[in-house]
């Protein structure tokens, strides 16, 4: 998924393309995909797709094979473009997907790897019709208080890791759930449509869905310039790789 924008952080360009260290996130993404094995990948485009298409063409993808599926109009969201993926045979409804966004980091570079065997297993344990890959912890961006009654405030906190299990942009769909997307998901409907809201709900509340539980300090979500910033610390602290 490389419609995302920058907005939020201020940058205009693709999300996608935004570097950490010497390279850019989408470049960090497909690498750690090829490095387990993962050959075929379909990009979803929006915002500034002209600028990835440049970008691809000047760096070394490992072999990777790269296929591009176009919005049919700006701004449509996620849950539309994987949608009109399926519609136009870009993502092909007979096999497995692994949907990703090249927006944040994982210290894990054999996580897809992991992931995908850990779903296959829940498909053929629990009959599930996708998994979502969940940090175990949330790193909270902002400082807390806890205070008594009185409104004293008795112990402060930075940044504290709250126990919830927090999607990280990583989901592996089987061929039954596409027709959540077709179904649940209208085109013709004005404004975006985020799968999130509209085909995973309904997958757990069927329990078709599966949780694919990573430790929380494994992954980075790059959503603001000091989450930026944070990454490029780490990368010249050596904790990740510059490429």
């Amino acid at each position: 998924m490389v419609g995302g924008e920058a907005k939020r952080m201020g940058l205009n360009i693709p999300k996608a393309l935004i570097k950490v260290g010497e390279i850019t996130l989408l470049e960090r993404c497909i690498n750690m995909f090829t490095s387990c094995g993962f050959s075929d990948f379909r990009l979803l485009m929006g915002y500034k797709d002209q600028r990835i298409e440049e970008y691809l063409k000047n760096v070394n993808l490992g072999g990777a094979s790269i296929t591009n599926s176009y919005d049919y109009a700006q701004g449509i969201a996620k849950g539309k473009a994987i949608k009109q993926a399926l519609i136009d045979g870009k993502i092909d409804k007979n096999k497995r997907a692994f949907v990703a966004f090249p927006d944040d980091l994982f210290l894990d570079n054999k996580l897809p790897e992991r992931a995908v065997v850990e779903h296959a297993n829940a498909v053929n344990k629990f009959g599930i019709f996708a998994s979502a890959v969940v940090a175990e912890a949330y790193r909270y961006p902002q400082g807390v208080v806890y205070a008594d009654e009185r409104g004293i405030v008795t112990r402060s906190e930075e940044n504290p890791l709250v126990p919830l299990l927090t999607t990280v942009g990583m989901y592996i769909f089987e061929p039954p759930a596409y027709k959540y997307f077709l179904d649940l998901i209208d085109l013709k409907k004005e404004g975006p449509a985020e799968f999130e809201v509209a085909v995973m709900p309904k997958l757990a509340n069927e329990g078709k869905e599966y949780a694919i539980k990573i430790p929380p300090d494994t992954w980075i979500a790059i959503n603001t310039i000091k989450e930026l910033e944070k990454a490029q610390r780490l990368v010249e602290s050596g904790a990740i790789p510059k490429r």
